[in-house]
């Protein structure tokens, strides 16, 4: 689910690309615009991949929880997914932070 999420957002950051290319060439658009624009569209892609990834860790964390009530799993497979749950959380704020923080005029390489 989670391959498929990120290899769709590769496919329409793809897209994007060719779209800010051709407005590149075709309507005097800056370089510095041009870069601006395909920071903005590749955190944009990192985003929702990010909270693609959460989604699984949570759905993943939920199913666990579900196991570990039955004693199918033990509880430290239970711990292993709610760490992952906070760090896909982690990540998906980083790149929310850095995705506004571009918006508002920043840098953020």
């Amino acid at each position: 689910m989670a391959g498929l999420a990120r290899a769709e957002g590769d496919l329409r950051l793809l897209a994007a690309k060719q779209e800010l290319r051709r407005e590149y060439l075709e309507r005097d658009l800056t370089v510095a615009e041009a870069e601006r624009r395909l920071q903005q569209l590749e955190l944009q892609q990192e985003v929702e991949a990010v909270g693609a990834l959460h989604k699984v860790a949570q759905e993943r964390l939920a199913y666990l929880r579900e196991l570990w009530t039955i004693g199918k799993v033990e509880e430290i497979d239970v711990k292993r997914a709610e760490l992952e749950l906070l760090e896909r959380a982690a990540e998906w704020r980083a790149a929310n932070r850095r995705l506004q923080l571009l918006r508002s005029g920043g840098q953020t390489r």
